[in-house]
């Protein structure tokens, strides 16, 4: 059964974890005021609406190798703030009043401790030490994930012996190891035969002067390598590129933009640089819709741990048109395929989708909305990078839809872009954010919601995917996920709202309910942090959704500040 329809329950955060965001002891203590907002989403008011983050490194930029550090006192120090100055106890404590306030009494936050080193070849025994101390606190609260090499974010063959000894240490410990390389690190593409089980990698674009292209060389690095995912760089920019009247908003933008196109939600790990930059959003009015937004992001992801409900919405209706000379008036309505891009006929093949929005919950309720597909083939080409969505009228049947009879759009610009890429097994689910367009549909009350899928440039190139319909089975029909707030009701005794409970709810057609050495200081430490934008998305995220306490919903849009 396709994962995104499984809600994971109390007591339940995955064994394999999925986003971890790295909070520097060396920039502030840990304290449930600044880790609050990380280990939980918080509204405006600060009141917990769902966990966030299924994990949290800790670690302090003096650990990392650099000019003549790390020094016995970096490590002291570190080891201090974890266990004498109760970092851990601090971060537990978090964890179990927010397990209250969620009603999820099983809820474990994952830790990824540093793999603590002055030499590479002491990294075994000292840490060690750190596990050991981290049983010994006893917190049922936190789950020890593994370690996190910050030791270096590149990796000189000179290294490797060492390296690959304490990742076999870690995993005799039952334990996982950790990686963040830098774009164009050394090594980084051995990250697997070095013995690291996830490597997400840093694009960099928000440290240095590079173009948006930086994206597409990053996601052609990841999927050349097999590395899983990316890490999201957040926080004031130092690249000039970005731009405009407030460079942090444009920056997340572009690197939610870049999650997106390139479908890196659904990587199966990724990271977030870093939680300092995350807790202040979330009491910044001016930057909260980029905490919104990195919800959003998060919350992508299928199995990821949430108290939300999730109410899917199959397809009612899906097809492909073809342009070619000889199939304009060819219907496809039937086909368990649905074929997307082009190829050298030549042809343009576009998908339609339509969706009924009667069973949906109330605009007021919803907080992210994804259109879901399963991609299963690329029988031309070996990536199609302009792929773009657009809402379309509703007024069409799959059995007679041609490419003589589609109908118009409804806007004079593509919602989104996103990129189809070969795959090493399929199939591939791929997601789409269109809160947003969910949204104004529900706000508009209309029935239901079409979009059609297409090439930017159908110019007979080999660029073509296949999806499954929903003609294929259940399972695999594309969909409508939507992650929305339990309905409440009133307590009798004190006339406060409280959750219904938060089952979900599946709906279908009968509706049954570069080579820069990135040293990584936090802003705070030295100014830098995130930036950037998909160098093929011509589209736009939207972001920024917040439900207050009482429900009422409050949109500001990142899509204000896109580039032109």
């Amino acid at each position: 059964m396709f994962s995104i329809l499984v809600l994971l329950l109390s007591g339940a955060l995955a064994q394999t974890p999925h986003w971890a965001v790295l909070h520097y002891l060396s920039t502030e203590p840990v304290t449930e005021q600044t880790l609050r907002p990380v280990v939980a989403w918080v509204d405006e008011d600060g009141q917990p609406r769902d966990w966030f983050f299924d994990s949290v490194v800790l670690y302090s930029y003096p650990l990392y190798h650099y000019d003549g550090h790390p020094t016995e006192a970096d490590l002291t120090t570190y080891t201090e703030g974890i266990f004498e100055d109760g970092g851990l106890v601090a971060l537990a404590d978090t964890v179990a009043t927010l397990r209250v306030e969620l009603n999820d009494p099983g809820y474990r936050l994952g830790v990824w401790l540093d793999g603590i080193t002055l030499d590479r070849q002491d990294a075994i025994a000292r840490s060690s030490v750190l596990q050991d101390r981290f049983d010994a606190l006893g917190r049922d609260e936190l789950q020890l994930l593994g370690f996190y090499w910050g030791w270096n974010e590149a990796a000189a063959p000179a290294d490797f012996e060492d390296i690959r000894a304490f990742n076999a240490w870690v995993h005799g410990q039952g334990l996982r190891a950790l990686w963040i390389p830098y774009y164009g690190a050394e090594s980084f593409e051995q990250w697997s035969t070095l013995g690291f089980d996830h490597a997400p990698l840093q694009p960099g674009y928000a440290f240095y002067d590079v173009g948006l292209e930086r994206f597409a060389l990053t996601d052609d690095d990841i999927r050349a390598h097999d590395m899983g995912g990316v890490e999201i760089e957040l926080g004031p920019p130092w690249n000039p590129q970005v731009g405009g009247p407030d460079p942090q908003i444009r920056s997340a933008l572009a690197y939610f933009e870049a999650m997106d196109h390139y479908n890196w939600t659904q990587s199966s790990f990724n990271a977030c640089y870093h939680s300092s930059e995350v807790s202040d959003y979330a009491s910044q009015p001016e930057h909260r819709p980029i905490y919104d937004g990195l919800y959003r992001v998060v919350a992508a992801y299928p199995e990821r741990h949430t108290v939300r409900e999730q109410h899917v919405i199959r397809a009612t209706a899906d097809t492909f048109i073809q342009t070619a000379a000889g199939y304009e008036d060819v219907a496809s309505g039937d086909s368990v395929r649905l074929n997307l891009g082009s190829n050298a006929y030549p042809n343009g093949l576009r998908t339609w989708l339509r969706f009924d929005l009667q069973a949906a919950p109330p605009a007021e309720r919803v907080v992210g909305a994804w259109l879901m597909a399963a991609a299963i083939e690329m029988p031309y080409g070996d990536v199609v990078d302009d792929i773009e969505l657009w809402q379309v009228e509703d007024g069409w049947d799959e059995s007679t839809l041609t490419t003589v009879n589609q109908p118009a759009s409804l806007s004079s610009q593509a919602l989104a872009s996103h990129r189809f890429a070969a795959e090493a097994s399929w199939p591939r689910w791929h997601a789409i954010d269109v809160t947003d367009t969910l949204l104004d549909a529900l706000d508009q009350g209309r029935p239901q919601i079409s979009f059609m899928l297409r090439r930017r440039t159908e110019d007979g190139t080999e660029a073509e995917i296949s999806l499954w319909s929903r003609e294929a089975g259940d399972e695999v029909a594309p969909r409508l996920v939507l992650l929305v707030e339990p309905e409440t009701t009133t307590d009798p005794d004190t006339g406060e709202p409280t959750d219904t409970g938060s089952d979900e709810k599946d709906t279908a057609a009968d509706t049954d309910s570069a080579g820069d050495d990135d040293t990584r200081v936090p802003a705070d430490e030295q100014a830098c942090s995130g930036c950037a934008s998909s160098s093929a998305s011509g589209g736009w995220l939207a972001v920024g959704l917040v439900l207050s306490a009482t429900g009422l919903r409050r949109r500001r849009r990142l899509s204000d500040h896109r580039r032109s």
